[in-house]
């Protein structure tokens, strides 16, 4: 199945609107009115929420995620014509404070691996569906266990990326024809981390929403907005314009506590 998707982090989530409406043309493109399943996560204060939509149920991420007053918000959409799927297999998926999704190319797991995979049960459990994505997240969860991570009592980001990338190794588990064409998000509510796999992920940092021509009346609130920070990701199937960078593929990528936007090399 082909899956779109955007991850957005902010410094204030009363902002939230406000960035999605300044990016509703390039969310609008991840999701079509007639998207076959669409599926939003996002936190309410430090409580993780997912919901899931598909049609004749609305779709439209503008207005769904314009609702919204998160800090970090991850979401998906499957265009007009995907196969059917259950709602087990909608993302992002959850576990205890962890969001999680996969998009690009998001095939089913090969029940027949599993025995590769050192997942403890209690965490196996959890799983609901039947996809590479749901199963990758589920292991990206049994490294952050194995490091004392899961409950999210860290101060430091680079175990993260050190338990994500250790998920991400087997790629013959995961990818049958070892060419990854996908990219990945997860996050706690505090921190974003991402990896471009084989495909590239999208990128514009945000740094300030005042409007473009404010109105001298409005002077007080730009200055509010002016310091808003944080970054919203795209992995959609063309580029939305020339003022979206790139990441490239093979990339490990994050947004920290500061909301400055770091990448790294996965080679």
């Amino acid at each position: 199945m082909q899956v779109q998707g955007i991850s957005l982090v902010l410094s204030d989530p009363l902002l939230f609107p406000e960035a999605i409406e300044r990016y509703a043309d390039a969310i609008g493109m991840i999701s079509p009115d007639a998207a076959s399943a669409t599926g939003v996560g996002y936190f309410d204060g430090d409580e993780p929420l997912i919901a899931k939509y598909h049609p004749p149920v609305s779709a439209n991420l503008v207005q769904l995620m314009g609702k919204l007053n998160s800090n970090v918000a991850l979401a998906t959409s499957l265009g007009p014509g995907s196969e059917e799927v259950s709602g087990r297999n909608i993302q992002p998926f959850r576990y205890r404070n962890w969001l999680f999704s996969m998009s690009g190319t998001v095939g089913r797991f090969n029940s027949e691996r599993e025995v590769q995979l050192a997942i403890p049960t209690y965490i196996r459990e959890n799983v609901r569906g039947d996809t590479v994505a749901e199963m990758l997240f589920h292991q990206v969860l049994a490294f952050l266990h194995r490091q004392g991570l899961l409950a999210g009592e860290r101060w430091e980001i680079s175990p993260l990326r050190t338990a994500l990338k250790g998920a991400m190794s087997l790629d013959d588990v995961w990818f049958e024809d070892g060419e990854p064409d996908c990219s990945l998000m997860l996050t706690d509510g505090r921190i974003l981390l991402g990896a471009a796999l084989g495909r590239p992920v999208y990128v514009q940092k945000i740094e300030g929403l005042e409007p473009e021509s404010p109105d001298p009346a409005l002077l007080k609130s730009t200055r509010f907005h002016s310091r808003a920070r944080g970054a919203i990701f795209l992995d959609t199937n063309s580029l939305v314009s020339e003022q979206w960078e790139t990441i490239g593929p093979n990339t490990l990528f994050q947004v920290d506590t500061n909301f400055e936007v770091e990448t790294f090399s996965l080679d």
